[in-house]
């Protein structure tokens, strides 16, 4: 039979014989036509894989993995269980001698392998720090998780250095965890931490804020760390080791108050620790005391007032007869009228007593300041005198108000002040018997530039009888002159002509000045100008034309002598004469 289509055939068999006897038989025919189908469900290494067999025609199974037979039957027996990584399965069916086969491909996932978790310490003292190694490499695909057992986490798979504290009193246990998961399994490892906590050393107090002597006081032991001792000093040199949480001390203060530092120290397998608290203890006896600096202060002085109770009070009441109250420990106070005698009280208080003080005060009167300046101006450049008018035995000092020092030296001093100014403002403060005691006057002071007594020749340096000799002074600014020649000769007037002087060199000093003479300053100079008679004589063998009139004419002298024209002739008498100008 061929080209059937049909996997199922019904037969049916009829046989006859020549007497017309019949029988028959009918049977099924199987026709074999297989076809090889399934499904895989599940992708982990460590799980057998659910197989669906959706063959049909076929009645014998053979399961392959990588072309490696591993089971038969229609449902694969033994189950498979595939490696990790790429894989491929294969099944094979037949029905007599027809074969079909069919092939899945898939990679296999394996669950997270074992970790082992080696930390670098596994007990210590807080701060503790620990590096946790691990048995090898991350594996890709795998989600990692720390929690180190105080609240920190990471997702890293490498861990960083951690460090735990513990600020107990007794040991604490950490445990660090490392998880590693993925879709086929979850695997984690522990170790666990031991911290001893450090000694910390604190002190409790248990008393008044006001302590009075004699001061019982209770302590606590506040400290935290385990296993530790405990050594008290309580600053009056008594010391007490113990371990009890609370203990009493008492102490004193005579006529002072007293502080006294309490220490506590602790000590343990992870360290040392101090704390210290300071306790301040009053005497029930105060005994009040001031200073002042000073007990005549002129008035209106500031007055310093300096408590010097013993001990220290915590409060101040400070009663001055002028009516004033004052509360701080140190008070500046002014009294305003002069020659009067005031009383100043101290009220000193302690938390454990208090006392009184009253002292006199009498005032006195400020001294008196003037000085007198050159009037109505000073120059630059030029020492100008200014006058004290009080009394020498008063301090004082200057101030110029031109930026230079303050003189406290030179009762009337000379002060030279800067070009750069036109007023200065002077200021000459006067002390009595002390620097509070004090009168500043101030004057303003007007400063004109110096004058310069420069002058010009007008005619000069050369003049010829009977010529004259103009001298001009060059400063505008200048009012008064005074010019004095070599010869003794003394002019007042601004712009002199001299016409007298007889032949020779001259010298001279000008002396100039503002209105009245303020100011001055002057300036000499050698050999200013010369004075020439300027005559020459002409021998007779020059003889005019003999017509008895004067004549002029051109005198040819030596180069040397600088001749030039400007000759005159006359008769005089019987004889011929000649004059002549020389000019150079």
């Amino acid at each position: 039979m061929s080209n059937l289509t049909t996997t199922q055939l019904t037969v049916t068999y009829q046989v006859s014989n020549a007497g017309g006897c019949q029988a028959s038989a009918v049977f099924a025919v199987t026709v074999g036509q297989p076809k090889a189908d399934f499904t895989l469900q599940g992708e982990c290494t460590n799980k057998p894989q659910t197989v669906v067999n959706n063959s049909i025609g076929a009645d014998t199974y053979s399961w392959l993995i990588n072309n490696v037979d591993k089971a038969t039957g229609k449902t694969p027996s033994p189950a498979l269980v595939l490696p990790p990584g790429p894989q491929t399965v294969t099944l094979r069916v037949s029905a007599g001698s027809c074969r079909n086969e069919t092939t899945q491909s898939l990679t296999v996932i394996a669950p997270p392998a074992t970790l082992t978790l080696t930390p670098s310490q596994t007990s210590g003292c807080a701060p503790l720090t620990v590096t946790f190694g691990l048995n090898g490499p991350a594996q890709p695909g795998i989600a990692y998780r720390w929690q180190y057992g105080d609240g920190t986490t990471s997702n890293t798979f490498t861990a960083s250095r951690h460090t735990y504290a513990n600020a107990g009193q007794t040991t604490r246990l950490y445990t660090a965890t490392l998880t590693a998961q993925n879709t086929c399994g979850t695997t984690s490892t522990t170790t666990t931490l031991t911290v001893r906590p450090l000694a910390f050393a604190e002190i409790g107090v248990d008393s008044t804020v006001v302590r009075c002597t004699p001061a019982t006081l209770r302590f606590s032991n506040r400290s935290v760390g385990e296993g530790q001792s405990s050594i008290w000093d309580f600053g009056d040199g008594t010391t007490l080791q113990t371990a009890q949480d609370t203990i009493l001390h008492q102490f004193s203060a005579r006529d002072s108050a007293r502080t006294y530092r309490v220490t506590l120290v602790v000590q343990n397998t992870c360290g040392r620790d101090t704390d210290t608290v300071s306790i301040r203890v009053y005497p029930t006896t105060v005994k009040a005391l001031f200073t002042l600096s000073t007990a005549r202060p002129c008035a209106s002085e500031a007055v310093q007032f300096t408590d010097a109770t013993v001990p220290r009070p915590t409060s101040w009441v400070w009663k001055f007869s002028d009516g004033t109250v004052e509360t701080t420990p140190n008070p500046v106070h002014r009294f305003a009228n002069a020659n009067q005698t005031y009383s100043v009280t101290l009220l000193a208080s302690t938390p454990c007593g208090y006392d009184s003080l009253t002292r006199s005060i009498t005032t006195t009167t400020p001294p008196t300041a003037r000085f007198q300046v050159p009037a109505p101006f000073v120059c630059n450049q030029q020492a100008a005198l200014l006058t004290n008018l009080n009394d020498p035995a008063n301090r004082f000092r200057w101030n110029f108000g031109d930026g230079t020092p303050p003189d406290s030296v030179n009762f009337s001093p000379r002060h030279v002040f800067p070009a750069s100014l036109t007023t200065a403002s002077v200021r000459l403060t006067v002390f009595g018997s002390t620097t509070g005691c004090q009168t500043t006057v101030t004057q303003s002071v007007t400063i004109k530039p110096a004058l310069k007594p420069t002058f010009s020749v007008g005619n000069g340096p050369d003049v010829c009888l009977p010529g004259a000799v103009q001298l001009t002074g060059t400063d505008p600014a200048a009012k008064t002159f005074r010019w004095t020649l070599i010869n003794g000769f003394v002019t007042n007037t601004a712009n002199p002509q001299f016409t007298d002087l007889p032949p020779g060199q001259f010298g001279l000093t000008l002396a100039v000045g503002y209105e009245n003479g303020a100011c001055p300053d002057s300036a000499s100079q050698a050999n200013v100008f010369r004075v020439l008679s300027c005559q020459a004589v002409a021998p007779e063998a020059f003889t005019p034309n003999g017509d008895r009139r004067s004549d002029t004419w051109t005198l040819f002298g030596d180069a040397d002598a600088g001749l030039s024209n400007g000759c005159a002739s006359g008769i005089a008498g019987a004889r011929w004469s000649l004059r002549c100008m020389i000019f150079r």
